[in-house]
């Protein structure tokens, strides 16, 4: 006598599965950076100063005399100044990832 049987088979099957993942990227930017600096500046002025000498003699004899006066000048300087600043920036990265899965089937 022949007959039929039907009876479950369990197997594993393995199979590629793709999900995106999504993390954070940590890099670092330079870029520059101007600010304005001020400070003192000194220097040395040197102009003509005339004034009147008088001198007794036989009779008072008035005259002018010029000579060179120098002396320091200071005063504030303001310039810009430009350096780099490198610093830390933090995004989201979206990639996919494939990894195999194994499961039964019956």
């Amino acid at each position: 006598v022949t007959h039929s049987v039907t009876h479950p088979v369990t197997h594993s099957v393995t199979h590629p599965v793709t999900h995106s993942v999504t993390h954070p990227v940590t890099h670092s930017v330079t870029h520059p950076v101007t600010h304005s600096v001020t400070h003192p500046v000194t220097h040395s002025v040197t102009y003509p100063v005339t004034h009147s000498v008088t001198h007794s003699l036989a009779h008072p004899v008035t005259f002018p005399v010029t000579h060179p006066v120098t002396h320091p000048v200071t005063h504030p300087v303001t310039h810009p100044v430009t350096h780099p600043v490198t610093h830390p920036v933090t995004h989201p990265v979206t990639h996919p990832v494939t990894h195999p899965v194994t499961h039964p089937v019956t």
